[in-house]
């Protein structure tokens, strides 16, 4: 998603409710079961077939991505560890934000729950304090990559 304001997707309805949380557990067994099908092919492939070192970097970027994704979307909050609703909830991580409301926060270009946005970004001081850390990292960074580019050289 590409805005720059912060949306919320809340449903009212119990029938969509369920809906969405039924999409929702369908692609994270999509996700997780090609993770694993990408884990055996890796580790328990036939036996005397050794996979190349290009074979081993492909399947490696691609679980790499798949978990990007599944990171990145709508299915997890991006708070990890640290989200509030897998600390209410008591469920595993990947089932915590399942039924959940959720937010897109424009300042990390990450979708975070409704529970982690009341916590951590729901007013305007902590909003600017996220930005301001944000800008700073920034600036960190185009400073680190100018002495890099000028050491290099």
């Amino acid at each position: 998603m590409k805005s720059h304001k912060w949306k919320i997707i809340n449903l009212k309805s119990s029938r969509l409710r369920r809906v969405r949380s039924s999409l929702r557990l369908v692609l994270k067994e999509a996700v997780f079961s090609e993770l694993r099908r990408l884990n055996r092919i890796k580790y328990k492939g036939p036996p005397n077939t050794h996979l190349s070192h290009d074979q081993e970097i492909i399947l490696v970027q691609q679980a790499g991505n798949l978990m990007k994704a599944w990171s990145h979307s709508i299915l997890s909050c991006s708070e990890g560890i640290s989200c509030i609703s897998l600390k209410r909830n008591k469920l595993r991580k990947d089932m915590a934000t399942i039924g959940e409301d959720m937010v897109w926060n424009p300042l990390l270009k990450r979708w975070t729950c409704i529970h982690c946005f009341i916590t951590y970004y729901r007013t305007e001081f902590q909003k600017s304090n996220l930005q301001n850390i944000i800008n700073q990292k920034k600036e960190e960074e185009k400073v680190f990559n100018n002495w890099v580019s000028s050491n290099i050289e």
